[in-house]
């Protein structure tokens, strides 16, 4: 007997980027930064911390396990470039990755390089004091180095294929 009950939106095969739209909220906050394997790289305007994001550009899509398994690769690729070269400045003692959408649905994950004496240690960033904008050149700076970890992995990616 063939089951002909409708597919669940969250389950789909493909998932095509026309109709993604960041969320507002990650709009506001951050400095977009690249794209890469559709996903999103992003810098929260925050210079108290290094804080990127990582999102993918699947409409709809609020966990993880909805990923197709892919894309979640891709996002995990990204976060663990963005993590392992965060982690080579000398002044990050170490690094937070999470995901909790619970005050954007939109699902991102955060790559955050932590100092031992930034204004949240040792507790999460996540709603920690007022937010501190970079300046121009600060901002510039930080992308140009998140690209860079960007433009590593893309030169890892094609000498192994």
């Amino acid at each position: 007997m063939t089951d002909h009950s409708p597919i669940h939106p969250a389950i789909q095969t493909s998932v095509t980027e026309a109709s993604f739209a960041l969320h507002p909220r990650l709009e506001q906050d951050s400095l977009p930064v690249a794209i890469h394997e559709k996903c999103e790289v992003r810098l929260i305007n925050d210079q108290r911390f290094l804080w990127a994001l990582v999102v993918p550009r699947c409409p709809g899509v609020q966990e993880l396990h909805e990923l197709e398994p892919e894309m979640r690769q891709n996002a995990w690729n990204l976060v663990q470039v963005l993590s392992a070269g965060i982690a080579l400045l000398p002044e990050i003692d170490k690094i937070n990755v999470g995901m909790l959408g619970n005050l954007v649905p939109q699902l991102h994950i955060h790559v955050v390089g932590r100092r031992q004496d930034d204004p949240a240690w040792p507790g999460p960033v996540w709603g920690s004091g007022e937010a501190v904008a970079y300046g121009i050149s600060d901002a510039e700076e930080r992308v140009l180095f998140l690209k860079g970890l960007l433009t590593d992995l893309c030169a890892e990616t094609s000498t192994s294929s």
